[in-house]
């Protein structure tokens, strides 16, 4: 017998207690280890330490893998619970359910909903989240990217007017995601309206390639 056995026998407590109170209740605790042992199981859902070490490009191509694999065979709402508790990295494309799909249904319309939310839901299109510029973080309302709206295309003109108003730290936005929602000024007429969410396709659905748009990695 081991020492981390024989010290497990001397403990005065009900293990499966202190497991479900720790978990917010035995449901919840038995989810995570269905979860747990869903991707011990497999081949490639494991954490192999072998993976330790390498590059960054295959790390990106192994979790694009794994996330394609856990939308497979797991249920959304325990990868985006236990997900992070189980990998060293974030799984690709994470923010699609986690920023992108939350900011379309809490603040987008029906038409909008229809339009951005429910083809992310089937992961026909990749969001992500673009709040945080290289001078500006937090403090929402100093932002410096604009969206100017045009009357006669009536359409938004999202701009960039200097280095500090850059997006930066949004992650996914580098070469995974096709649309991305971003917070900009909004001007109306020449009157500054406050903070706004835009969503903008930064990739073609079909081809993945960059609308022309400028991207750092």
């Amino acid at each position: 017998m081991s020492a981390l056995e024989i010290a497990r026998k001397k403990i005065s407590f009900d293990v499966n207690k202190l497991s479900h109170f720790i978990w917010e209740g035995e449901e919840r605790f038995k989810r995570f280890m269905a979860f747990q042992k869903l991707c011990s199981s497999d081949p490639l859902l494991r954490n192999n330490p072998k993976d330790i070490g390498i590059g960054r490009a295959e790390t990106y191509e192994l979790y694009a893998r794994k996330m394609k694999k856990l939308l497979e065979v797991a249920d959304l709402r325990d990868i985006k619970e236990f997900a992070t508790l189980i990998y060293p990295e974030a799984l690709v494309s994470s923010l699609n359910y986690e920023m992108f799909m939350p900011t379309i249904m809490n603040l987008g319309t029906e038409e909008q909903v229809k339009l951005f939310y429910e083809p992310a839901s089937r992961w026909e299109i990749l969001g992500c989240y673009s709040q945080t510029e290289l001078a500006h973080g937090s403090d929402i309302n100093r932002i410096e990217t604009t969206a100017t709206y045009d009357k006669q295309t009536k359409s938004f003109i999202i701009n960039t007017p200097s280095l500090k108003a850059t997006k930066w730290w949004g992650s996914d936005m580098g070469i995974t995601a096709t649309h991305v929602v971003t917070q900009a000024q909004l001007y109306i007429d020449g009157k500054r309206c406050g903070v706004q969410n835009f969503v903008v396709q930064i990739r073609d659905v079909k081809t993945h390639l960059n609308t022309s748009r400028h991207f750092g990695r």
